[in-house]
């Protein structure tokens, strides 16, 4: 339940005036007209004292876990051990080609391969060696700038060598980069610390599963835990802007949840990526007859796609047609019929509904 933002020191303007008015008129020892000189001071004490309280409150909310933010946030995640998880760099396999007659190679670690766009730069994170006849071989690399910026690089965008070596003709990428964060966020931090006193019965109950899963890797911003026989539990991740984990992350899960220290002794633990939901969004609008068809259907769109948006980050979200309905019954809309999905879809914990695009058509017009 989201909670309302408390205010501790009363912000209302007139209410300041009207008590510091009323102190000086009986200091005065008569009534200020509104003309008056000292009314000019009274709303210049006011305003300020408006803005110290408008500082103390928020100072005051700093306290509160749904309120904090930034360091204040972080202090009080210590109060039950959570720190806000650092950046983390992209990871990929780089695949290096080898010249004919070598008589084995060590590929370092640190070799640096750059994107052809120049932006980042991978370095490889182990040594290999490379036995005599072997023409290719698959080491894993990282960006050297940690965040988002090495995301999305697809094969055989990440192939200029930087540190050329003997032997070594050329290299690729073979997977997408993928994997690199940002430092975690407020809202992502805070609601760690919220299931943080799920965690002191180590992983017994759901949201301490949840807890030690989210606390794997920054993009985590959802987790469904179920448990379809005593006994198994099955976590199942979803990253930033509704994509799926890569093996890596799921491997860090299955580390930390597998964990003796957390891991109830009956528990078997399993990590998987959720299941995807494919649907799209197509409403056919009748207009009033006066309603401007341009001006309705883009404001239509705006709302759909704000519905698409806000859901992106959940998992185990169904898709109502009535619901759809309702989102599209703005002013100039005689009526909103659903065409796509064709009927509702009730999604499992673990299914992540994923809207694939809106489509508003105007079908005609009816007089009120």
């Amino acid at each position: 339940m989201a909670l309302n933002q408390i205010q501790f020191f009363h912000e209302d303007s007139a209410k300041i005036i009207a008590e510091c008015k009323e102190f000086l008129e009986s200091k005065l020892g008569r009534q200020i007209a509104p003309a008056d000189v000292e009314m000019l001071l009274i709303n210049g004490l006011a305003y300020r004292e408006l803005i110290v309280r408008a500082q103390a409150n928020d100072a005051a909310r700093q306290s509160l876990v749904s309120f904090a933010r930034a360091a204040a946030l972080e202090y009080l995640g210590e109060l039950v051990g959570v720190r806000r998880l650092p950046s983390s760099s992209a990871t990929c396999q780089i695949q290096f080609a080898l010249v004919a007659g070598h008589n084995g190679v060590i590929i370092p670690a640190g070799l640096r391969v750059q994107s052809t766009d120049g932006k980042v730069t991978f370095a490889t994170t182990e040594e290999k060696i490379v036995p005599a006849g072997t023409m290719l071989v698959n080491v894993g690399a990282e960006a050297a700038e940690p965040g988002k910026v090495g995301n999305g690089y697809e094969l055989n965008k990440v192939n200029i060598i930087l540190d050329p070596l003997a032997f070594v003709s050329t290299a690729q990428n073979l997977t997408t980069t993928s994997g690199g964060a940002d430092e975690e966020s407020d809202d992502l931090l805070r609601e760690r610390i919220k299931l943080a006193p799920a965690s002191f019965s180590v992983a017994g109950p759901d949201d301490a599963y949840k807890f030690h899963a989210k606390s794997a890797h920054p993009t985590i911003v959802d987790v469904a835990i179920t448990s379809p026989i005593p006994g198994d539990v099955h976590i199942f991740p979803l990253i930033e802007g509704g994509n799926m984990p890569t093996q890596e992350i799921l491997d860090a899960i299955q580390a930390i949840c597998n964990s003796k220290k957390i891991r109830p002794l009956t528990d078997s633990v399993y990590t998987n990526s959720p299941s995807k939901i494919d649907f799209e969004i197509q409403i056919d609008l009748t207009l009033l007859t006066n309603a401007v068809a341009d001006t309705v259907k883009t404001a239509v769109e705006n709302i759909l796609e704000a519905y698409r948006q806000s859901r992106k980050n959940r998992l185990g979200l169904d898709v109502v047609r009535a619901k759809l309905v309702a989102l599209s019954m703005i002013e100039g809309v005689y009526m909103a019929e659903p065409v796509l999905p064709l009927t509702n879809i009730i999604a499992l914990p673990e299914e992540y509904t994923n809207c694939t695009g809106i489509t508003v058509n105007v079908i005609g017009t009816h007089d009120e």
